[in-house]
C-alpha cells in the first residue's frame, strides 16, 4: 500500500487507490472506460533496471514476488531507502510488475522473480531472474 500515486506522485486518499498505487485520474488515463483510447507506448516511461551480479555473502537479499513485495518494501524502508511498486502496461492495463528502489540515477528496479540485493556499503543492485527453460508463463496449457 502506498500514500502517493505511482504515476504523478500526488497523495492518495482513497483506500482502493492506495492499494492499487495509482489515483483515479491516472488510472483513467491508463484504464479508460470501454471505447476510449488507452495510453500509447510513447506516453509511458519504462525504466531499465541495473543488474549487478557482484553480491557477496555479507549482502542481504530478497526474492521479489507478488507475495513478498510488501515485506521487501518494508525491509527496504527500514534501511531509510525510498521504495515503491514498479508499474508497466501489461495486456492494456497498468500493472505492478516489481519494486523500484532508490531515486535518481542510483535507483534500481527488481521485477517479479528478480533478487534485490543490499550491499554492505548501502548500494542496491538486482540479480535478474534466471531465464525460463520451459514454456513462457502466459502460454496456454493444453
Amino acid at each position: 500500500m502506498t500514500d502517493t500515486c505511482g504515476v504523478c506522485h500526488r497523495p492518495l486518499l482513497d483506500p482502493e487507490s492506495r492499494a492499487a498505487g495509482i489515483g483515479p485520474v491516472c488510472a483513467e488515463k491508463f484504464h479508460p472506460p470501454h471505447g476510449r483510447r488507452t495510453a500509447g507506448p510513447d506516453q509511458l516511461t519504462f525504466e531499465e533496471h541495473h543488474v549487478d551480479d557482484t553480491a557477496t555473502p555479507d549482502c542481504t537479499s530478497w526474492l521479489v514476488t507478488p507475495q513478498t513485495i510488501t515485506a521487501v518494501d518494508d525491509a527496504v524502508d527500514a534501511y531509510g531507502t525510498y521504495a515503491k511498486g514498479f508499474f508497466e502496461c501489461v495486456n492494456g492495463r497498468t500493472t505492478v510488475v516489481g519494486l523500484r528502489v532508490g531515486s535518481g540515477s542510483d535507483r534500481v528496479v527488481a521485477r517479479f522473480g528478480d533478487t534485490l540485493v543490499r550491499h554492505p556499503d548501502g548500494r542496491w543492485s538486482v540479480r535478474s531472474a534466471p531465464a525460463l527453460a520451459e514454456e513462457p508463463p502466459n502460454s496456454p496449457t493444453p
